[in-house]
């Protein structure tokens, strides 16, 4: 990776980084019934970092926790928010081969 592609990655990262800490901080629209919370565009960060790259995902993902921490939202709501994590895991180990993905054939 050259060194412009490495600025560019760190940006975005840095970008949606921010944005998935800041949304749950000031969203006005919250609607809070443990252990959920809905509020809104809380995944979009996520969902752009997801088509960028599983790192890139992973990092964002932690990042949302922390700012639902940040907000004051109930431990279980933040521990569900850090729980993305484990499908952007499963991703990633299916693009490093570690995992091979189910096929229809594999369901039968």
């Amino acid at each position: 990776m050259n060194p412009q592609k490495k600025t560019q990655f760190m940006t975005f990262t840095a970008i949606l980084t921010a944005i998935a800490i800041l949304i749950p901080l000031v969203m006005p629209f919250k609607i809070v019934i443990p252990p959920a919370s809905y509020t809104l565009g809380s995944h979009v960060a996520i969902f752009i970092a997801m088509f960028l790259s599983p790192w890139m995902a992973i990092f964002v993902i932690i990042a949302s926790s922390l700012g639902f921490l940040m907000a004051g939202y109930p431990i279980v709501i933040v521990l569900r928010a850090f729980s993305h994590i484990f499908l952007e895991v499963w991703v990633l180990s299916i693009f490093k081969n570690i995992l091979k993905p189910w096929t229809i054939r594999n369901l039968h």
